[in-house]
């Protein structure tokens, strides 16, 4: 029951800035990131997995994104396209979550 990103790009989360890895820390969720070996310098919980059916990253393909953020709910919250969309895509969410006021 926590929100959880799926991606399918590595150097998207190694390129996550300071403030979005405090936003998704605060917010709690976890981060699927399909196809690729682990790496000590991604941010909160990463769980690496390779997909055996490649249903997800077909889905993230038939989209045109490359990450997609899950409610707990399995409804999608919003997808990302770009390093910049995922960025504001973790923004928004912890402003829905917490307000206006994010942690400094």
């Amino acid at each position: 029951a926590r929100f959880t990103l799926i991606t399918t790009s590595p150097a998207w989360l190694q390129s996550w800035s300071a403030q979005d890895t405090r936003a998704w820390e605060r917010v709690g969720g976890v981060i699927v990131l399909l196809g690729a070996a682990s790496e000590p310098s991604w941010p909160a919980q990463v769980l690496c997995v390779e997909e055996r059916d490649g249903l997800m990253a077909a889905w993230l393909r038939e989209h045109g994104a490359h990450a997609v953020l899950a409610r707990p709910d399995h409804y999608v919250y919003a997808t990302a396209s770009t390093p910049q969309d995922l960025s504001v895509m973790i923004q928004a969410l912890e402003r829905d979550l917490f307000g206006s006021q994010s942690m400094p």
